[in-house]
């Protein structure tokens, strides 16, 4: 039994043409074409019937008379040639003449087979037709990938001349050369940089967060443009850090913000990342783009008092360099007793106070909080050591928000460490959380990560330290408070369940009446009627 063609590969498609009907029918039997892997897909009887069918098909093999009605078979390999130059074309004549054979091979013809046919020689044609589509398909794919590594190559080479000039590293000459080398426009009148960054969780070296920074570039590149500033220079300078040479024959300053804003909201939207960026003042030259560059550099910087999605100018006034910090000087003395003698309350509200202070980007840099958290922090640091924890953590963090919230964090942990450890008083942070739910139980929102937040502590450290001071869950406690509260209501006044649901903290009634008959095993109306 004959084997068909498969094993996933594609069936080539023939058109045979031919005007007598019974030359049709014997080529058509003359081979299994299914078995060497082609299917018949038409049949034509003139030149012209041979042109419609191959738009409409798009045969691979097309077996035509060279003595055909209307339009003979050199003019349709002529004008299949020019149409769809994919199409193999085989010429069956009954002459043995050699001005059609030269003329044939004129117009790509891939073989002059002569009547009567040797299904032989037809056999070993289309055998040869199939090798032939295959090593031009193979070619394509070798040709695609050619090209695509081509351009990866060619766009990697240019993003590091951009590199070069951001640095100071290529002189005017140089740059112009380069721009002229890679047929890019960049008026040199008036000139601004831009550096942007994605949060520090994407500028690892994962090939996904790779294809983010990329897609998010060219999203920039694309907004650019369609703002009217066509003319620019980009690459990603370091991880998650993008960089923008903008260029113009006028002042660029208004567009620039608002686009960047703009390119901000749509990065936000689709990867759910803030994007933060500074934004140069302009200047006119090649050279001047390695200050604008270090100048929007520094603007960026503002990120850390201004926090992540701040989208910040250059500006004249002065702001203290790293050469001139200046320190908030830290009581070790006095922040030590309230950390052991348990005074979380008083040491969170000192510690917001001193944030508050560092948080005057005028008279502080970066450097002096990260110093002044250092101070702090260094005071426990066998305690942190024992928390798999070093100071190196301090410099993790991107803004002066996330800074405090770590210090105040850790500090607020160690103390009730220091409660526990040597029953000093009772657990404050147990007495605060409870002062807190008893505050809130209206609030549908009160949930274990809000009272950490506003604790200091983390929900995982909070809800170990709860339970086992107090014998039983956090949330099962909220729970019992609430539905306490309830009956209190239900005795007290006449309300509605909707009402009481409401004054317990339950946006959905329907929920609260279930919450409410797993509790007291005892349905809402029923117990509302009983009393």
């Amino acid at each position: 039994m004959k084997q068909r063609y498969g094993g996933g590969h594609k069936m080539l498609k023939v058109l045979i043409a031919d005007d007598e009907y019974f030359v049709r029918e014997m080529l058509k039997n003359a081979l299994d074409w299914n078995l060497h892997g082609y299917r018949i897909t038409g049949e034509a009887e003139n030149g012209k019937q041979v042109l419609r069918l191959a738009a409409d098909t798009c045969p691979d093999l097309v077996i035509v008379d060279i003595n055909m009605p209307i339009m003979s078979g050199l003019e349709v390999a002529k004008q299949l040639h020019t149409l769809h130059p994919h199409i193999c074309t085989i010429i069956v004549s009954g002459y043995n003449d050699f001005e059609f054979a030269r003329q044939a091979l004129t117009y790509k013809v891939f073989d002059y087979l002569l009547k009567p046919i040797n299904d032989e020689a037809l056999l070993e044609t289309v055998l040869r037709v199939k090798g032939e589509i295959a090593a031009r398909a193979e070619m394509r794919v070798k040709l695609d990938r050619w090209s695509e590594t081509e351009s990866e190559w060619q766009a990697s080479r240019f993003s590091g001349l951009v590199k070069q000039w951001l640095k100071g590293q290529l002189q005017p000459d140089q740059v112009a050369a380069a721009l002229d080398e890679y047929k890019i426009t960049l008026p040199a009148d008036h000139m601004q940089c831009i550096v942007a960054e994605l949060p520090a969780s994407i500028a690892g070296d994962d090939e996904a967060n790779g294809q983010t920074i990329t897609r998010m570039l060219e999203l920039g590149k694309k907004l650019l443009s369609e703002s009217g500033l066509p003319w620019h220079a980009a690459s990603v300078t370091e991880p998650g850090k993008m960089a923008f040479i903008v260029g113009s024959a006028y002042a660029i300053d208004p567009l620039l913000p608002g686009t960047i804003q703009d390119w901000a909201a749509q990065v936000k939207e689709l990867t759910s990342l803030p994007l933060s960026a500074g934004i140069s003042p302009a200047s006119a030259g090649y050279g001047s783009v390695p200050a604008l560059y270090q100048a929007a550099a520094n603007a960026l910087s503002r990120k850390f008092f201004r926090g992540h999605g701040s989208i910040v100018q250059a500006e004249e006034p002065f702001y203290p360099q790293d050469s001139e910090i200046r320190y908030v000087s830290v009581p070790k003395e006095k922040l030590s007793f309230m950390i052991r003698s348990g005074q979380t309350a008083e040491l969170r509200s000192l510690l917001k106070d001193y944030f508050a202070v560092l948080a005057d980007e005028r008279m502080y840099t970066k450097e002096a909080a990260y110093w002044f958290a250092s101070e702090i922090l260094g005071m426990e640091a066998h305690k942190l050591a024992q928390k798999s924890l070093k100071l190196e953590v301090v410099r993790q963090t991107e803004t002066l928000e996330e800074l405090a919230k770590l210090v105040i964090t850790l500090i607020t942990e160690l103390s009730v460490d220091y409660y526990q450890e040597y029953g000093t008083k009772k657990d404050e942070l147990i007495q605060q959380s409870k002062y807190l739910i008893l505050e809130s139980l209206d609030d549908p929102d009160l949930t274990v990560e809000q009272l950490s937040h506003k604790l200091f502590v983390s929900a995982s450290y909070l809800s170990h330290r709860f339970k086992k001071v107090q014998g039983v869950g956090l949330n099962e406690y909220i729970n019992t408070l609430r539905m306490n509260k309830a009956v209190h209501l239900m005795n007290e006044y006449d309300l509605k369940l909707h009402e009481i649901a409401e004054k317990v903290g339950y946006r959905d009634p329907v929920y609260f009446s279930k919450c409410f008959k797993k509790t007291f095993q005892v349905s809402f109306s029923d117990y509302k009627r009983v009393k």
